[in-house]
């Protein structure tokens, strides 16, 4: 064989592996174009449910959540553990997405570092934010606040009793920090806002009884030194002597004697919860957002609305009147 048949046959190798080469690319790219977000799911997903207390309100969110996940996608793996029994870091590194189940879990997780996709449950808006400061997470975490948006609880009263009563509420120090925003919204709502501030708890009854002889109606707002359990049995005889209703921000608050409130059930908070996690099993993508309760209900106590002679809306209409406002669907 002469140099210019060598030659020839070498070219011809060349474009033989290149041709062999271009398909193989080929087929592999065409393989990738088949793989749908879809099928991506159908993958198995780990995930962890990380509680602080496996009883009440907390067990029920729990068992909500992984009947809505397994409901959409079967091949999910849930694995629920408890704080108290110390879970190993390893293991729980190990799953693809974790969900914490109040303030301890949440903090428990952060503290760790553990570099997964984070969705934080049963938190506070005071939590939220000093875990963010404390911890700067690098890792994507998603919250959903325990906390009703200020202005859902303001249109609340608005479409309750009217836009023509003063509303009256008293700011702890952890509250003061959303005072003008408090003032800002209710401005645009036109509706009138008075309020108290208190440093410490034995100041309470005295801001109280000054607030109730301005006002019409009193917004109680989440704050450790003014509105809690410890408080609510006083501030509710108060009121209740001086004939002007409570707006709670839990049901509780209306079992114990407050008109109205708005909050979320263990149902709600799932559905919202399933959405972000189901997604995530869909996308693999996970968005840093701190999101407000989605779904809520309005409670309201009859009793309390016929002893001060208030014509009540039916509650699902008063839902949908805040959402319209809201802009919610």
């Amino acid at each position: 064989m002469n140099k210019q048949d060598i030659k020839l046959e070498t070219t011809k190798n060349n474009t033989l592996k290149h041709w062999v080469r271009f398909a193989r690319h080929a087929f592999f790219y065409a393989l990738l174009l088949t793989i749908s977000p879809a099928s991506l799911s159908a993958q198995i997903t780990s995930i962890l449910i990380l509680e602080e207390s496996n009883k009440g309100f907390s067990k029920k969110l729990s068992q909500n959540i992984s009947d809505k996940i397994i409901k959409k996608h079967s091949n999910a793996k849930i694995h629920k553990k408890n704080l108290a029994d110390q879970p190993d870091i390893e293991n729980i590194s190990t799953h693809d997405i974790i969900v914490t189940l109040g303030n301890k879990p949440a903090e428990y997780i952060l503290r760790k570092k553990i570099k997964k996709p984070v969705i934080s449950l049963l938190i506070t808006e005071r939590a939220i934010k000093l875990l963010n400061k404390t911890y700067a997470p690098k890792n994507t975490w998603t919250t959903i606040s325990l906390n009703q948006p200020i202005k859902r609880q303001l249109l609340l009263i608005k479409h309750l009793l009217g836009d023509k009563n003063v509303i009256g509420t008293i700011f702890g120090p952890v509250s003061q920090k959303n005072r003008e925003e408090t003032k800002i919204v209710a401005k645009e709502l036109s509706l009138k806002l008075v309020n108290e501030n208190i440093l410490i708890t034995d100041q309470l009854i005295s801001s109280l009884k000054n607030l109730t002889s301005k006002s019409d109606v009193i917004l109680a707002i989440p704050d450790p030194v003014a509105f809690n359990k410890k408080t609510i049995r006083g501030i509710l005889l108060l009121t209740y002597r001086k004939k002007i209703p409570i707006i709670g921000f839990s049901k509780s608050y209306v079992k114990a004697g407050a008109l109205a409130a708005i909050y979320s059930s263990s149902e709600q908070i799932s559905k919202q919860a399933s959405e972000i996690i189901n997604n995530f099993i869909n996308t693999k993508l996970l968005t840093r957002k701190n999101h407000a309760p989605k779904y809520f209900s309005v409670a309201i106590n009859k009793k309390m609305a016929h002893t001060f002679n208030i014509k009540t809306i039916n509650n699902e209409k008063l839902v949908n009147f805040i959402k319209r406002d809201e802009k919610l669907k």
